[in-house]
């Protein structure tokens, strides 16, 4: 699920507990929350583990685009307790669009500074 009402408010939803108590019960995986930039909150049912791999490149890309980046962490949800976890995304060589991921690009992006700074 995306929230997204152009409020600005919509990351700080993370805190409201009766509202993800009710995600939480129509999950039948392991649930996740993301709040990646200011203007959007994610709720992902995680049930496999391409889904945390979707979930890593999801955060990590609304991150680098958001105008008020927070965080690329997603946290697990367990009856109103939130936990950072750190999901190590895989790179899928597989892919049809050659275009490099998100991933790629910052660590491109990474490696020229220190070519720059030599």
């Amino acid at each position: 699920y995306f929230i997204n009402t152009n409020d600005g408010y919509d990351a700080s939803r993370i805190l409201n507990t009766p509202s993800l108590n009710q995600f939480e019960e129509n999950c039948e995986g392991e649930m996740l929350v993301a709040v990646p930039h200011q203007d959007v909150l994610v709720v992902a049912d995680i049930r496999n583990k391409t889904g945390y791999d979707v979930m890593a490149h999801l955060t990590m890309e609304f991150f680098t685009k958001g105008l008020v980046p927070i965080t690329s962490l997603s946290f697990g949800y367990d009856n109103g307790h939130l936990e950072p976890i750190f999901i190590l995304a895989k790179n899928n060589k597989n892919k049809k669009d050659k275009s490099p991921n998100v991933v790629q690009e910052l660590s491109t992006v990474k490696n020229q500074k220190k070519n720059d700074k030599k």
